[in-house]
């Protein structure tokens, strides 16, 4: 470590920074740090850092600059040859007041009086942008302004008025309820949106019509024994309906519950002039005669969705799948999977539990196609015939849990070709009793 008088005159009076002590000592930078803090000699922040052989203004000098000639933080920095974030913080040490953003864009521009401040944007209904680009500032600048001198800021719709004159209650009403114009068309001839007409009326209460209302303009609302007649005697959808009196299906929709007239189901709907079958008949054909919901729908001439949804309406219990196969009785050769009773085949004598455990052990316990350990299923695994040859008990058998074990009954060439592979990339293809697993 070198003498505290050494250290003080290269760092202090040199100016020397601590990267460059290192080098001439031979040492690292942490170390020079370490000995600055042991003599307590003050280390300089990064902005003085930088200073390195540059002046720092005093606080009449920073004022003048700042204050007086109205210079902003960068044009100080790049004159002194520092940059503006060390201009910020000698002004916050020698506690001169900092302007913000909007006094800072100012730059020369006067603020206005609250007077003529008021002359350009009551009187002259000049928006905030126009008088921002007279006054060389931004719109948030003249926002600003407006807020601090307590002058009411226009709403956006009033905005947008810019020269159209606001209707009266009764001028409003003449329009909306009278002449049964929309929003759309006030907005129109008016020169606003139709979400200002909206506010409008909204403002003063006259009630706003809904949807339904809106698109009747000059259509009659049917009574209900018109409405009944057709939907009920008739037979029409709504849609037709709707179509007859030029409006939605939507507001036929609407009149139907506002009359307490009983709207179709979708079932009752494809029906279409087909006729529900009773209780009676549909629990002849379900439950003694066996027909399936298929065969009821084809014979019927409606969807299977809605034979089930009558089945339920009546309170008809309807058969699980298991009981509904039984039914159709696809048991032995009538069963597309049949392969001439196989299942029925005896195992070779070899095939016992012990020649079981031994291939289980051999393929650790685990699926040879899942991975899933017995653990995982919580259950042994079942050992597969590769070849599907009862009578053969190597070199084709592989373990396999019991959802993989089910899933290699179908599309049996290639499984069988899969755990041949499977057995063959172990070399176990050519696996007997007598190896040691």
């Amino acid at each position: 470590m070198i003498p505290k008088e050494d250290l003080e005159r290269m760092y202090l009076e040199e100016f020397m920074s601590s990267y460059e002590i290192a080098e001439r000592l031979g040492v690292c930078r942490t170390t020079i740090t370490d000995w600055l803090r042991f003599y307590r000699i003050r280390i300089r922040t990064t902005s003085e850092s930088w200073l390195k052989g540059i002046i720092k203004p005093t606080k009449e000098d920073l004022m003048r600059m700042y204050l007086e000639d109205n210079m902003n933080l960068s044009e100080i920095g790049n004159k002194i040859g520092v940059s503006n974030v060390t201009i910020g913080k000698w002004l916050k040490k020698y506690k001169i007041p900092m302007r913000n953003i909007s006094e800072a864009k100012l730059k020369g521009a006067i603020k206005p009086s609250k007077e003529d401040l008021e002359w350009m944007y009551l009187n002259e209904n000049m928006s905030t942008s126009k008088i921002g680009e007279k006054l060389s500032v931004n719109n948030c600048t003249v926002g600003n302004w407006l807020k601090s001198y307590k002058i009411p800021v226009r709403t956006m719709s009033e905005a947008k008025l810019k020269g159209a004159v606001k209707p009266s209650k009764e001028e409003l009403e003449r329009m909306y309820i009278e002449d049964m114009m929309d929003t759309v068309e006030i907005g129109e001839k008016i020169r606003v949106s139709p979400s200002t007409v909206r506010n409008w009326l909204k403002g003063c209460k006259i009630p706003i019509r809904n949807i339904s209302e809106t698109k009747l303009k000059g259509a009659t609302r049917p009574l209900k024994e018109d409405l009944e007649q057709m939907y009920l005697d008739e037979q029409m959808s709504t849609y037709d309906i709707a179509i007859k009196l030029e409006i939605s299906s939507c507001t036929i929709g609407r009149w139907l519950n506002e009359y307490g007239i009983q709207v179709r189901t979708m079932s009752e709907i494809r029906l279409n002039g087909l006729v529900k079958p009773s209780k009676e008949d549909l629990e002849r054909m379900y439950l003694e005669e066996m027909m399936s919901s298929v065969e009821i729908s084809n014979e019927i001439k409606i969807s299977i969705s809605a034979v089930g949804n009558w089945l339920r309406e009546y309170g008809i219990p309807v058969r699980t799948m298991s009981e509904a196969r039984l039914n159709a009785d696809l048991t032995g050769e009538k069963n597309p999977s049949w392969k001439g009773g196989i299942s029925f085949f005896p195992y070779c004598e070899k095939f016992n539990n012990v020649l079981k455990e031994r291939i289980r052990n051999r393929d650790n316990r685990t699926c040879q196609n899942c991975r899933k350990t017995e653990a995982d299923n919580g259950e042994k695994h079942s050992i597969h015939h590769i070849h599907y040859d009862k009578e053969n008990c190597y070199p084709d058998l592989i373990t396999l849990c019991r959802s993989c074990n089910a899933k290699a009954n179908n599309n049996r060439d290639e499984w069988e070709l899969c755990y041949m592979n499977k057995l063959n990339e172990r070399g176990l293809l050519y696996w007997t009793l007598n190896n040691q697993i």
